[in-house]
């Protein structure tokens, strides 16, 4: 009798450890995995990692609610995300542990717009690293004021060796700005690298904390 009270005790003691322990993070590379940086995310978990296969990747993603990392395998000069069109990156919800994009170049898009709230990188109430990133040839033009190349809503943001490059605002644009941040914001940028922007090409904020080193 006593002996099946122990076996008991035991089963239930490694039931309850089994299920406390969280799941091992899941490298999902794309191409070799899924078609798409999106299909990677859609099927990823909280501290998954979407690895992105050097090469020319056309495409828009949507991360939303899920911590994750997003990063290339061989660094910005041989993993590019671009244009030709409209396209655009949104960070939504992310806030129990920081979701990082990493080592990526974000080129070549263009967005003429009559609504506001938006941009290439469109980020809200999140909490994002950008590390050793390159944003280059990118514009937004919007007849509304709180739109940019990177908008923000209630997030915290770090751009950490990233370089800005080649990027310009329509000088018909009423309100495009470079970077918005829009309430309750805090911003740090970390050796980063502005070249060849034009002069409209900024930083606006409201109600926001910037550290720029």
């Amino acid at each position: 009798m006593n002996l099946c009270r122990h076996a008991f005790c035991f089963v239930c003691v490694w039931v309850y450890l089994a299920a406390s322990v969280p799941g091992q993070a899941t490298t999902r590379n794309v191409p070799g995995d899924y078609p798409t940086i999106q299909d990677a995310i859609d099927a990823a978990e909280d501290g998954d990692t979407v690895l992105l296969a050097d090469g020319v990747y056309s495409e828009e993603f949507s991360l939303h609610a899920k911590s994750l990392i997003v990063k290339s395998a061989g660094g910005p000069e041989n993993c590019i995300i671009e244009g030709p069109g409209c396209q655009r990156m949104r960070f939504q919800g992310i806030r129990q542990v920081r979701g990082i994009f990493e080592g990526i170049t974000v080129n070549n898009m263009h967005c003429s717009q009559t609504i506001g709230l938006d941009g290439h990188l469109s980020i809200w109430g999140s909490a994002m690293d950008f590390k050793n990133c390159v944003f280059s040839n990118l514009s937004y033009t919007s007849s509304f004021i709180a739109a940019g190349i990177i908008y923000a809503f209630n997030s915290n943001l770090v751009f950490d060796n990233c370089t800005f490059v080649d990027n310009e605002l329509d000088k018909f644009g009423v309100g495009t700005l470079g970077i918005f941040l829009f309430e309750q914001c805090s911003l740090t940028m970390l050796n980063c690298s502005f070249i060849n922007n034009t002069d409209r090409v900024g930083l606006t904020f409201t109600d926001c904390y910037v550290t720029i080193d």
